[in-house]
């Protein structure tokens, strides 16, 4: 599903599973990248089977400090094995 290639300056993504790996899910999108370097924004768009969900994340406050905490067992995800 990710025949069309992105522009060389990697501003696109795509990702897929291999067949015979489970579900396949498929997303792209874009990523939009700053005079300096950093990501600012990803419009990924999500499908499985028949169903698909556009994403907008904007990312900013760069250099800020932030506290970073792990998150409890009971609100973490293990997938399972061959996931």
């Amino acid at each position: 599903m990710c025949s069309k290639k992105p522009a060389p300056l990697a501003y696109g993504h795509c990702l897929t599973r291999p067949q015979g790996a489970g579900w396949q899910p498929f997303t792209s999108g874009t990523v939009d990248v700053d005079r300096q370097g950093p990501v600012r924004q990803m419009d990924p768009v999500e499908s499985f089977a028949q169903t698909a969900r556009k994403i907008k994340i904007t990312f900013a406050g760069f250099g800020l400090p932030v506290s970073v905490s792990l998150a409890p067992a009971s609100r973490t995800f293990v997938p399972p094995a061959g996931f």
